[in-house]
């Protein structure tokens, strides 16, 4: 390849890993399971106002979803039609020049050519991707497995069993949450994990269950400590006094319109999560804007869901969020290019 379709195919392969990594980002915040600051904002409901009704999956996809399809389009929209093509002009559209010689000449004549026209034609890079590779990516994972077809079915009803807790908002279905109220979201999760332990495997001739113990020493538990030391460190805000302390200073900003106030926490949120990670800042950030809420006589889920969504939507750095640390490991994306295109994200 010569420099200018290497140029090409680097900027082709920044588009694919920043949009996965950002279409992560997004996706995940549409449900409450899908991002550590949700995770966090479900915690600290439940710490800092007991009685308050739970979030149910089916009213955050309600709300969320619409809000994530949108910028997913923003995203690649951007990509294809402003940085995929316009990050350099001559890469989409310049000029070759197709005469023989007309500069030595001071006339040409139409034996040559037809008209001055022609000796000029577009001419547009194309990267060719060989589909090949994604068949031969399909044949080494061969056909589907009955442990996949068992364990996507769990999935499935674990799934089902969240949507229907609280119901569907309608007075013939109230969700079986009145029959079993103890039972919660991590209840079922774990209740669906249990079974992973029970079932037995077909490539096991049945002798063994589909998760083993030997498969739990290879999971990440560090992230779990991770997210229990953030529900520790919220609840600690709340019982020292601090986030009470922070919001009382923060009451300044009372003079200006709710809706201010709340861009200006989502901003904040979002920026200061790219100098750390988005668990850490969420655990800060929520209990302190809950506090605001109820010194400035506001809902707490007016600032407390922004700010968990702001923590998500951070795509400037590596360390803001877990797929913008993946994709930045894989050694194709420099720092520059998440931050030259994250910028805009952040700010829209």
């Amino acid at each position: 390849l010569d420099e200018e379709m290497k140029q090409l195919y680097h900027r082709f392969s920044i588009i694919i890993l920043l949009s996965v990594a950002y279409s992560s980002s997004i996706a995940g915040s549409t449900s409450l399971i899908g991002t550590a600051p949700n995770l966090v904002l479900i915690s600290d409901i439940k710490i800092l106002f007991p009685l308050a009704p739970e979030l149910s999956f089916l009213n955050w996809i309600i709300f969320a979803l619409p809000l994530g399809a949108f910028f997913i389009f923003f995203i690649w929209f951007y990509f294809v039609f402003f940085y995929g093509c316009q990050f350099r002009k001559e890469n989409c559209f310049c000029f070759e020049f197709n005469s023989k010689n007309i500069n030595n000449s001071s006339s040409y004549d139409d034996d040559d050519d037809d008209n001055l026209s022609s000796k000029f034609k577009k001419k547009k890079p194309v990267i060719k991707l060989d589909i090949s590779i994604f068949q031969k990516r399909l044949n080494e994972i061969g056909k589907i497995k009955q442990e996949e077809i068992l364990v996507s079915f769990l999935l499935i009803i674990m799934i089902i069993l969240w949507f229907t807790r609280k119901g569907f908002g309608v007075s013939w279905f109230s969700g079986w949450l009145d029959y079993l109220p103890m039972v919660g979201y991590g209840t079922i999760a774990i209740g669906i994990s249990i079974l992973l332990f029970i079932l037995p495997s077909k490539s096991s001739h049945y002798k063994s269950p589909l998760l083993s113990w030997a498969d739990l020493i290879k999971f990440p538990w560090g992230i779990l400590l991770l997210l229990g030391s953030g529900f520790a460190l919220a609840d600690g805000f709340a019982a020292s006094g601090l986030s009470l302390l922070i919001s009382e200073l923060l009451e300044v900003i009372d003079i200006f319109p709710l809706i201010i106030t709340m861009f200006c926490i989502s901003l904040i949120s979002i920026f200061t999560t790219e100098i750390t990670s988005n668990l850490a800042i969420s655990s800060i950030f929520i209990p302190i804007v809950a506090e605001l809420a109820i010194k400035l006589g506001q809902n707490p889920l007016l600032f407390m869901i922004p700010t968990a969504i702001s923590c998500s939507y951070a795509f400037l750095f590596p360390i803001a969020t877990p797929p913008n640390a993946i994709v930045f490991a894989s050694g194709y994306i420099k720092i520059r290019d998440m931050a030259s295109n994250g910028l805009l994200f952040n700010i829209t």
